[in-house]
């Protein structure tokens, strides 16, 4: 079976999809998350959609749609407009959306257009963007946020993470993350390594504590999430 379809909704008038949704939800097609209206950007890092649906309510959202797309450090995943048929000759609808969903529409109109969608468009990062769950790495502009908020980190601290989101999942010993991290002529120790994985857990807050992992007498490593 295949896993659903997470759907970030945006937008506040869904009575007229809530059937279509309902039937897909509960066939395990789709997973809903919100509805926002506001921080689409910090919702897209929380909830990791794998689609954005846009209530046909445009007038009231699109400026947030329109701002986080033209944002330097805009990611989001493809964008499912809904459009009712008043609505279909205005052009800039369509400006900030990969598809769109005339209604009234089916159960199995909407499962289509966001199986095509999604297939279609698989939503890679761009290569200057590490993320794993809320965090996410900017190695160009040497930036990190969590859901939307940037941190400030030293810039061993930096690459420290930067060196564990780019290994997700694989345990590295102090010597390792010595080597690869700081150089091998390091005089620091491992007592560096340390010291740098408890400022970053406190720094990332709760996602430090869910994702670095320490595995006693071993190293330290980020879960894969």
């Amino acid at each position: 079976m295949k896993p659903p379809i997470k759907v970030l909704m945006l937008g506040e008038r869904w009575d007229r999809l809530d059937q279509a949704f309902a039937s897909l939800s509960t066939r395990g097609v789709v997973e809903l998350v919100g509805p926002v209206v506001q921080e689409l950007q910090k919702a897209v890092f929380r909830t990791n959609p794998s689609a954005i649906v846009v209530s046909p309510d445009f007038d009231s959202v699109g400026q947030v749609l329109a701002n986080t797309v033209s944002s330097e450090q805009a990611f989001l995943p493809p964008v499912l407009l809904c459009v009712d048929h008043e609505n279909l000759e205005t052009e800039e609808l369509y400006e900030y959306a990969d598809d769109f969903l005339l209604l009234p529409c089916s159960a199995a109109e909407m499962e289509k257009r966001l199986s095509r969608l999604v297939l279609g468009k698989q939503t890679e990062l761009p290569p200057h963007l590490l993320r794993l769950g809320g965090i996410t790495l900017d190695t160009r502009i040497y930036e990190v946020r969590i859901e939307g908020e940037r941190v400030d980190l030293a810039w061993m601290e930096f690459q420290l993470l930067k060196f564990l989101m780019e290994n997700p999942g694989r345990i590295f010993t102090r010597d390792d993350l010595l080597t690869s991290v700081w150089s091998l002529d390091n005089f620091g120790g491992t007592r560096t390594v340390d010291v740098h994985i408890r400022r970053l857990r406190q720094k990332l807050g709760l996602h430090g504590d869910s994702y670095i992992r320490t595995v006693a007498n071993v190293g330290y490593g980020l879960v894969d999430a």
